[in-house]
């Protein structure tokens, strides 16, 4: 297969960089999982690749499924290597296809699939794992919202109109609500203008390379949001070395694979400065340090590894660790803002009903 940008492997093989360029449209996790699982067990029970392909298709229903999998299985009859026919299918991604053929061409495909289909069961339960933990929040925050426009447009303009009447002079606190709702009540299309505004050019504004990139750098910095996309991010690059350096591919080129699947610019960033330093004669666990992207105990780990000489396992180990951290870090976040949106809920109602009745109790006061 001839390529115009090719990275070589370890005993003359070849993996063609072209196919970590595009982003096609791809099979979703849950039937990644099911297929790469049923696949391995099949070949690790020494069925070969066109019964276990002609088994697994007839264990699918949605006929876009069947279609891509029998797709598949007449690419791998008329001649093409497994790792081919998925990348013809256009519903895997680059780091499936390099995965598979790298288990092709060390002749541990069974492993792969595997690693593969554990990747994607684990990826399963956190995507399960943060809906949970968001869910709730999510609707505590639109009740809040909810709450907040009723108050705004029905319930101040009705103590409005009593207040008016009365011609009492009124605290400034209830002042500045009453303005806040006379703004809100008559700006609301400008506000929704401006909100829709905001969304459409960061929309359109996603494409521009240098927007992504700040607005990237900036999410890091997010107090709720940072840690856990790092730690995302993280735990991909770390079970792709793993499978890779496994496979016994250089670490550069291991890197160099790693850095075209990742699509995070600051984790890009880190690898390509990573593989310059490598490329110069530093260590892996130096060139890990010099970015400060990365904590210290992953440096150590990976300085024992290259001592040892058992980076996979170490990265093996680094993400079972990060995956854990992780899950954790989502149930724990999830756990902790329930109870905080609750009471600012309750703050927000509570100060617009004081606002509210703070001149009648003024009033009742001032009679006795």
């Amino acid at each position: 297969m001839k390529n115009d940008q090719e990275t070589s492997l370890s005993g003359g093989n070849r993996i063609s960089t072209k196919f970590f360029t595009k982003k096609p449209k791809q099979f979703n996790d849950k039937f990644k999982e099911r297929f790469f699982s049923e696949l391995a067990l099949l070949i690790a029970s020494g069925i070969d690749m066109h019964t276990a392909m002609n088994l697994i298709k007839k264990g699918f229903t949605k006929e876009n499924e069947k279609a891509v999998i029998n797709l598949i299985f007449q690419k791998i009859l008329e001649g093409n290597s497994f790792f081919q026919a998925l990348i013809i299918s256009e519903k895997f991604s680059a780091y499936d296809s390099a995965s598979i053929r790298i288990g092709e061409e060390t002749g541990q495909l069974h492993k792969i699939l595997t690693e593969l289909a554990n990747y994607y069961n684990r990826k399963i339960k956190q995507r399960r794992l943060v809906f949970k933990a968001i869910s709730y929040p999510v609707l505590v925050l639109l009740t809040a919202l909810s709450s907040l426009i009723f108050m705004l447009s029905y319930v101040v303009p009705m103590f409005e109109e009593i207040f008016f009447r009365s011609n009492n002079e009124l605290p400034a606190f209830t002042g500045y609500i009453i303005g806040v709702s006379k703004f809100f009540r008559e700006h609301l299309i400008i506000v929704l203008g401006a909100f829709m505004s905001l969304f459409i050019a960061g929309f359109l504004m996603k494409r521009n390379r240098m927007f992504t990139k700040y607005l990237e750098m900036g999410l890091l910095k997010i107090p709720l949001i940072g840690q856990p996309l790092k730690m995302y991010f993280m735990e991909k690059l770390f079970h792709s070395l793993a499978i890779l350096i496994h496979a016994k591919v250089p670490v550069h080129e291991a890197l160099s694979l790693v850095k075209n699947i990742i699509h995070f610019r600051p984790m890009q960033a880190s690898i390509q400065r990573i593989m310059d330093d490598v490329l110069g004669g530093e260590t892996l666990a130096n060139a890990i340090e010099k970015t400060g992207f990365f904590e210290q105990k992953t440096i150590v780990l990976v300085k024992i590894g290259e001592e040892v000489n058992k980076l996979d396992e170490i990265f093996a180990k680094l993400y079972t660790e990060i995956s854990d951290r992780m899950e954790h870090l989502i149930s724990t976040l999830g756990n902790t803002l329930e109870p905080l949106l609750i009471i600012m809920v309750g703050l927000l109602v509570a100060v617009i009903l004081i606002a509210m009745y703070l001149p009648i109790f003024q009033l009742g006061t001032s009679v006795f």
